[in-house]
């Protein structure tokens, strides 16, 4: 419907505006229409505002990011890469075991739910991964709809390459909901998941 409606003013009221010329040939009417839109649109949507706005959340943050990473040598980017490529051959090893959680049912607005979880990392190490609740309302089919996530702690090492993990989950609207967990990669100086697209969930 909006497209329809978007090429119908194309069509009837502004390319025959740009057509429509008088003696000195030049399309009057498009050119007042034109200048009003950018008297309207370009404080706000405008090449000037786009680039301050990327400097300020992208290439900033982006400069000092790279500033840190080659202080000393680079020692931190080469810390980065190993642990990067460490990841890589070990993430098969990461498994969700198990996951204990009390009675869901007609939980109340406000309350809490404790899960905890056995998490085996294998030759990875807890402070290189985040555990996390990933939870949210259940449509018709019982699927998560614009989860949000709650980071787990480490509560203990349970056996080699075993650990176990808790955490809570905030119930802050009613309705149906549900929750699931799963395991990311985690580097203070990584940018997840783009640099390291891996993941494990619950199965």
């Amino acid at each position: 419907m909006e497209s329809d409606a978007l090429y119908n003013i194309l069509e009837h009221e502004v390319i025959p505006l740009y057509y429509t010329r008088g003696a000195d040939n030049l399309p009057q009417a498009w050119i007042a229409k034109m200048k009003a839109s950018m008297r309207r649109l370009c404080p706000v949507f405008n090449t000037n505002r786009m680039v301050a706005e990327y400097t300020q959340r992208f290439y900033l943050p982006a400069c000092q990011r790279y500033r840190k990473l080659i202080e000393d040598r680079a020692r931190r980017a080469r810390n980065l890469v190993e642990w990067r490529h460490r990841m890589w051959q070990n993430w098969k090893q990461v498994q969700v075991l198990e996951v204990d959680s009390p009675q869901t049912e007609n939980v109340s607005v406000g309350s809490q739910i404790p899960v905890k979880t056995r998490i085996q990392l294998g030759e990875i190490l807890p402070a290189e991964v985040n555990v996390q609740l990933y939870r949210g309302q259940l449509d018709a089919n019982r699927v998560i709809q614009e989860g949000t996530v709650v980071n787990m702690q480490l509560a203990g090492s349970l056996e080699k390459g075993i650990y176990a993990f808790q955490g809570e989950i905030p119930c802050e609207q009613s309705g149906l909901c549900g929750f699931t967990v799963r395991v990311v990669p985690f580097h203070p100086d990584a940018i997840i998941p783009y640099e390291l697209p891996l993941i494990t969930w619950e199965k």
